[in-house]
């Protein structure tokens, strides 16, 4: 019986590891984060204590395509709800009476600025900036 010839395989250059990974590194460090797509983020806002007519805070962002889950919690005196405007409307139930909070999940849409707001109450908004 014939013997075949054992083939080897060159082995990948160490250098040009090291030269991907330190990219990866600088690239992390010069933009201060690393973006994942489908991470799982939590954000809070709440309504602004008494008969104030605002959400705390104002603006909240994210990642593209993170998945959100936003609780709200209503702080103030008056009943009010948190509807997100993105390309399909999210948000809490119809009314959100003081005292009590409530939360809904999305998936954030592409980078921009979305607006949410109470439907009970006129100029009560906020945004949501999605990077």
């Amino acid at each position: 019986m014939p013997t075949l010839p054992i083939l080897t395989l060159p082995r990948p250059h160490p250098t040009r590891r090291v030269s991907v990974i330190a990219v990866a590194v600088l690239v992390i460090a010069v933009t201060g984060c690393v973006l994942v797509r489908g991470e799982a983020v939590t954000v809070e806002v709440s309504s602004a204590a008494g008969e104030e007519l605002r959400f705390v805070p104002a603006q909240v962002a994210v990642s593209a395509g993170a998945k959100v889950a936003l609780s709200f919690a209503n702080g103030s005196a008056v009943a009010h709800n948190l509807v997100l405007l993105l390309p399909a409307e999210r948000g809490t139930r119809a009314i959100v009476e003081p005292g009590v909070t409530d939360a809904f999940e999305f998936v954030a849409p592409a980078a921009g600025s979305y607006r949410f707001v109470c439907t009970i109450h006129e100029g009560m908004e906020g945004t949501l900036e999605v990077r």
